[in-house]
């Protein structure tokens, strides 16, 4: 019989895919229950509003679970859900010192990694460039440059942190007992004019990236960092920004993260199944000599760098997200036709494909789209072509 597995959050459709692709049944609570997800979800649950979260748990099967974003924002809500059944990630605790950007900062200088200066709400910055971000972000949402003259600094739910400038990029981990594994990264497409969407606004993300020797030791200390002096559990993402300065860990997201189905789709992997290894028996993903990774012993002659280390075939995957530009009533002939474009729900090339009914409003996520190609650059213009045509 297969092992149910709960997965709950805001979208779990991508966790839901992975579970599956693992051997787990994947039983979901989740905000939106778009076509595609109840395909691959014999019992699932909406919710309207988080607080309604718990009472749902109750009415499904008995199973471990695990949290997608946004949960990490609500560190009570985790706290209820592991009152009733096992976690599988990493702590309510845990999760509220790791979300604090004070004592990451705090943890990240003590290694010795760069990070970038943080004011509080009372210490606007008068030099400098500097965000003015929500200490309770997802997705990118609410994140502005800061403009003296322009900003309304009396929220008590906001900080300041210095603007580094760069490229963006996901770094994916997982991690057991104080120790952390690299497992890839993705370029991070954050408001690109083509997308639709504010400044800083998550987009897609494109990769695996080419990293050198010396970027990924850099990632692999930021990862080790992070996972003995927090204890996560299981797979994490760093958001970071990479210039000719180093690595600037600027978030950490104590979970299955957005980015983390294109390392599964380029990689040919099934994370889910690293992160209940790592969850349930402390074990960690190991490098073959071919870069494979897998849950075998490592052998001697495997070295991170490795050329095919993040990318087992050498292809390049991304998706992108489509923002409404308009209010939009999802139709059965238009729900129809999405789901017919995939060929198989294992590798959509349409994902996140809402329910007949539904209504969409201006500036809210309407649909997800996948891409592949031979370099990133080639399947970034893949999306923007594929979303022009959305337009």
């Amino acid at each position: 019989m297969t092992e149910p597995l709960l997965l709950v959050g805001g979208s779990v459709r991508a966790a839901a895919m992975s579970a599956r692709r693992a051997g787990f049944e994947p039983l979901a609570i989740d905000r939106f229950a778009d076509a595609d997800l109840r395909r691959i979800c014999r019992n699932f649950q909406p919710y309207d509003e988080l607080r309604q979260v718990a009472k749902l748990a109750c009415g499904l099967p008995t199973a471990d679970w695990m949290y997608t974003g946004p949960l990490e924002n609500h560190v009570s809500l985790i706290e209820q859900l592991t009152e009733q059944r096992e976690l599988l990630g990493t702590a309510p605790a845990v999760v509220r010192r790791i979300r604090n950007p004070w004592d990451l900062a705090a943890a990240l200088r003590q290694a010795g990694l760069r990070c970038p200066r943080l004011k509080l709400l009372g210490e606007v910055p008068v030099e400098g460039q500097w965000l003015r971000k929500p200490l309770q972000a997802a997705g990118g949402f609410g994140i502005e440059r800061f403009v003296p003259a322009r900003s309304d600094n009396t929220a008590a739910s906001i900080y300041f942190q210095e603007f580094i400038p760069g490229r963006s990029i996901g770094a994916i981990f997982v991690a057991a007992n104080g120790k952390s594994k690299f497992v890839g990264a993705t370029e991070q497409l954050l408001g690109p004019a083509w997308g639709g969407a504010r400044e800083f606004q998550y987009v897609g993300s494109v990769g695996p990236i080419a990293l050198s020797t010396e970027q990924v030791q850099a990632l692999s200390d930021i990862g080790n960092c992070i996972a003995s002096s927090f204890a996560v559990q299981g797979l994490f993402g760093v958001d970071a920004i990479v210039n000719d300065e180093g690595i600037w860990p600027v978030e950490v997201n104590p979970r299955y993260t957005a980015s983390v189905e294109i390392l599964e789709r380029a990689m040919n992997i099934a994370a889910i199944q690293w992160h209940v290894a790592a969850c349930r028996d402390g074990k960690l993903p190991v490098s073959d000599h071919k870069g494979r990774m897998g849950l075998q012993a490592r052998p001697a002659n495997d070295r991170p760098g490795n050329p095919s280390y993040t990318n087992s075939n050498g292809a390049r995957h991304g998706k992108a997200v489509v923002y409404a530009n308009r209010r939009i009533t999802i139709d059965t002939k238009l729900e129809q036709e999405l789901l017919a474009r995939n060929e198989s729900d294992a590798a959509p090339t349409v994902a996140d494909i809402p329910t007949a009914g539904t209504i969409v409003d201006e500036g809210e996520p309407l649909t997800t789209l996948f891409a592949a190609g031979a370099t990133n650059e080639e399947v970034e213009e893949s999306l923007r072509t594929a979303i022009a045509a959305w337009r």
